[in-house]
């Protein structure tokens, strides 16, 4: 701020006007020139009284010559006012001079108070240290951040910061930027003292408190209460120039009472800056894990975990997502030679071995304020022997996709697909039907990769060939990919009548296993409206229908979508 103001130019706007206007009387022939004289003779008394005080407070070192010219010169504005031309270029010279002279002073005031700053640390003057937040376009204050003032305190920057509370997650990681303002006293003994009010000097009884920017004196973070920002450490040392004190916001709950110390042993007011929004958090959400928890192969992961921070007191866009701040939300396996964890923006579990364990999260309370507890969680493992090695040894598939299947006939109306050929029952679509005698022609592994085929007999005289392909994920837990194909032909037609029956899967999860003798197959099964979003491709040939659409609102039982992997009998 000092430096700011030296860089500044000072004009004595009083004695300017008075010596334009006198200037210009002067210029009047008789009564003009003795009114300007009388002004002279005063501003001249006032000069030498200057000089008389420039020479008792600062001896020949200062500006006692400088001010001892402008009395010189009022002289020679009193001798040749009657001369015309000559007055003026003597006005002209003395308002400079005058102008020159009160820069200089200024400057010198200003240059006391940087010689006075630097002597603070060793002195007893208080400066009364406060935190405000830096402003400036270089900082973009996130949206979230609430700021309370301190209307009834006096302060000669500007009105104080009472508190400052974070209401949203919009926060979280996000610079907080502040600066350190003290008051510096300029009692009526300094030379400072005249100008004090034009550097915004705040005058309370007879001294005036003038803002000082102490933010390079910043030594240590001296918070204390709960660790709402933090990493101030990160950006300065206890050398540091920097006039910008940076902490970042966290999503720890509770109040910290921020404050830093300075390098003088003064200490800024504490400033309460309270995480409301993460203080009024009630519960710890997983999105997408069942309440029965996770259950994995060994050798699978499941990703895209996430950690939601649930309160019934925000609107559901505020919960915070916490998954990737470990410092305030601890999470950890219980077992970790069962499965193991990684966290990062999201979390991820992997199986390693056959087991029960438990995902264990915490969300810590506060320090400062007891009614702010911890939160904790913990969510059930189960990790299962790798399916892939087992679905190898099985021998048939069979698929189950239940839904209200409409076609559109040939006089245009829309039906359920009929029960033609008999082997396929509605409204679901299965390979093969249950009772239906089929002999598996080939199974094919491939890696992950997959195909079943067959044929079927049916009670009427028709045939019905099937065939599945499709791909496993690599721990077999998920299903990628399996397109279902039947064709019936109708040898009682002529032509033979054929109908084609498709539709194919797409990421269907695991659900669970039966034990049959040493071979393991496994059940891939989903219910509810989220089933369209698994399956596709829907398709029925028949002559004289066309398919036309799966109408999930309308099928009883809910719409399900399995696929089963069967052992040998």
């Amino acid at each position: 701020m000092i430096n700011e103001a030296m860089a500044n130019g000072y004009v004595n706007e009083t004695k300017l006007g008075l010596a334009l206007a006198f200037g210009g009387v002067g210029q009047a022939p008789g009564v003009g020139d003795t009114i300007a004289n009388v002004c002279q003779v005063i501003d001249t008394i006032d000069n030498l009284r200057g000089a008389l005080k420039e020479a008792l407070n600062y001896g020949s070192e200062g500006l006692l010559w400088l001010k001892m010219k402008q009395v010189g010169f009022g002289i020679l504005q009193i001798v040749t006012e009657p001369g015309p031309g000559l007055d003026f270029q003597a006005d002209v010279l003395q308002m400079t001079l005058e102008q020159m002279t009160y820069n200089l002073e200024i400057l010198r005031g200003l240059h006391e108070l940087k010689l006075a700053l630097r002597r603070i640390p060793q002195r007893s003057i208080r400066l009364s240290p406060r935190l405000y937040m830096l402003t400036g376009f270089k900082y973009n204050y996130p949206a979230g951040i609430e700021v309370s003032p301190d209307a009834q305190t006096r302060h000669s920057y500007e009105t104080p910061l009472a508190s400052i509370a974070f209401t949203a997650p919009t926060v979280l990681g996000r610079h907080v930027p502040f600066q350190v303002i003290g008051e510096l006293p300029v009692g009526p003994d300094s030379g400072a003292y005249p100008i004090a009010d034009r550097l915004g000097g705040q005058k309370r009884g007879d001294v005036y408190y003038l803002p000082v920017d102490l933010t390079y004196w910043a030594e240590s973070d001296a918070s204390t209460g709960d660790g709402v920002l933090e990493g101030c450490g990160r950006y300065r040392t206890a050398s540091s120039s920097s006039r910008v004190l940076n902490w970042d916001a966290t999503c720890r709950r509770g109040t910290q009472m921020l404050r830093v110390r300075l390098r003088n042993g003064e200490t800024t007011l504490a400033l309460p800056v309270v995480n409301r929004y993460m203080n009024q958090v009630t519960e710890l959400r997983l999105p997408g894990v069942p309440d029965t928890g996770l259950s994995l192969s060994v050798g699978e992961t499941r990703g895209g975990l996430r950690v939601i921070g649930a309160s019934p007191h925000l609107e559901e866009r505020f919960w915070p997502d916490l998954t990737r701040h470990p410092q305030c939300l601890d999470m950890a396996i219980g077992h970790p030679n069962v499965a193991r964890l990684e966290r990062g923006i999201e979390a991820a579990v992997t199986g390693l071995s056959s087991g029960v364990s438990t995902l264990k999260l915490l969300l810590g309370g506060s320090a400062s304020d007891p009614a702010i507890k911890d939160i904790s969680r913990e969510i059930p493992v189960q990790v299962e022997a790798a399916l892939l090695p087992e679905l190898h040894k099985t021998t048939r598939i069979e698929g189950l996709f239940t839904g209200h299947h409409m076609v559109r006939r040939q006089d245009g109306t829309l039906a359920l697909i009929g029960i033609v050929p008999p082997t396929i029952r509605v409204p679901e679509l299965l390979f093969p039907p249950p009772g239906t005698p089929c002999v598996t022609i080939r199974t094919l592994w491939s890696g992950r990769n997959f195909e079943y085929a067959g044929k079927c007999s049916t009670p009427s005289p028709a045939n019905c060939d099937v065939r599945v392909t499709g791909t496993l994920s690599p721990s077999g837990a998920v299903l990628e990919t399996a397109t279902f194909t039947g064709t019936s032909v109708f040898p009682g037609y002529q032509p033979p009548r054929q109908v084609i029956q498709e539709f194919t899967v797409r990421n269907l999860p695991f659900h669970s296993h039966p034990e049959t003798g040493a071979c393991r197959g496994a059940r891939f099964f989903l219910t509810g409206p989220s089933v369209k979003d698994h399956v596709s491709a829907v398709r029925c040939s028949t002559p004289g229908e066309t398919y036309v659409s799966t109408d999930w609102d309308k099928t009883s039982p809910r719409p399900s979508l399995e696929v089963r992997f069967v052992c040998p009998q």
